[in-house]
């Protein structure tokens, strides 16, 4: 029996939620694990690993998208020594990033809808 109270839920939603998202799916072609980056603001923020032969989803929240929602993607492939990194784009809350990494990194693509 603790005298500690508890705050009554006021309905709103916590502000990484209100304030949206950005979904990333991650179709690795690839034959290695690839570690995926977000890159925003000069930062490279790991988003998590995407498994081989697999297609893996990430939530980016909002307050990671950086100055206009302008990043760029990275993946390196775990124990390879190449990576790939995605051209400059813009991206804002609501919206989902479609990445295709391929067995060549050179090759994959990205589309944002």
């Amino acid at each position: 029996m603790g005298c500690a109270r508890h705050r009554a839920d006021s309905g709103e939603a916590p502000p990484e939620v209100a304030s949206g998202q950005v979904v990333l799916v991650v179709e690795n072609h690839h034959w290695n694990d690839v570690v995926v980056y977000l890159l925003h603001d000069g930062v490279a923020d790991r988003l998590g690993l995407a498994t081989a032969v697999r297609t893996s989803t990430f939530t980016i929240l909002a307050r990671r998208l950086g100055a206009g929602g302008v990043i760029q993607l990275r993946g390196h492939p775990v124990g390879a020594p190449d990576s790939h990194t995605t051209e400059t784009f813009t991206v804002q809350s609501g919206q989902q990033i479609q990445w295709t990494l391929e067995s060549d990194l050179s090759r994959s693509s990205v589309a944002v809808f």
